[in-house]
């Protein structure tokens, strides 16, 4: 898209920042959206300037892997569809590399198609939460805790560089291979 980029939100900005999350989520979305705002590193999508995308970022510990987690991100209607949440998620994956991460998450819930398809056609293997307490056990509630995502039923797991015999159990999710039997 002409006009297009992507860069950290700047601390006069997130009142506006709020009001596109207004614009973008309602309910318990926005509230907590909102109040990722304290926590998260915030990127920003402008187009000639004007605030069209927003996605919040962090960086944690996942069963032993430095983990990056795409918290939200919302891009303004009439936008969407045209590139912004793609340069939004490509920028959160060059921050997370940047940050020795080995994989980048994301949560929503099963009734949102669109996240859904957004993050598969990135290149995200989607996990039901089924599927996660299938392979991991009772260490599925470490990757709920560490997502924030105890709504959430859908995970999105995608591995930011291509390690040759990476393990673990977070590689074998995103390769979809069976249960791990120490689970």
């Amino acid at each position: 898209m002409r006009g297009l980029s992507v860069r950290r939100a700047r601390p006069p900005e997130m009142g506006e920042v709020a009001k596109l999350i207004r614009e973008v989520f309602r309910g318990y979305d926005a509230y907590y959206a909102t109040l990722g705002l304290r926590r998260a590193r915030t990127l920003v999508a402008e187009v000639c300037g004007a605030l069209v995308g927003f996605a919040e970022v962090y960086v944690t510990e996942v069963l032993g892997s430095r983990v990056g987690v795409i918290y939200y991100i919302g891009v303004k209607p009439g936008f969407r569809r045209r590139g912004v949440g793609r340069a939004l998620e490509a920028e959160a994956a060059r921050w997370f590399a940047r940050r020795g991460c080995s994989y980048s998450m994301a949560s929503t819930v099963r009734n949102n198609v669109a996240s859904r398809a957004f993050f598969r056609r990135l290149g995200y293997r989607e996990v039901f939460l089924e599927e996660l307490f299938d392979a991991l056990g009772s260490r599925a509630w470490l990757v709920i805790d560490a997502l924030y995502a105890y709504e959430d039923d859908v995970f999105f797991l995608k591995a930011l560089s291509e390690r040759r015999g990476a393990r673990g159990l977070l590689a074998r999710l995103v390769r979809g291979t069976e249960r791990d039997d120490k689970a």
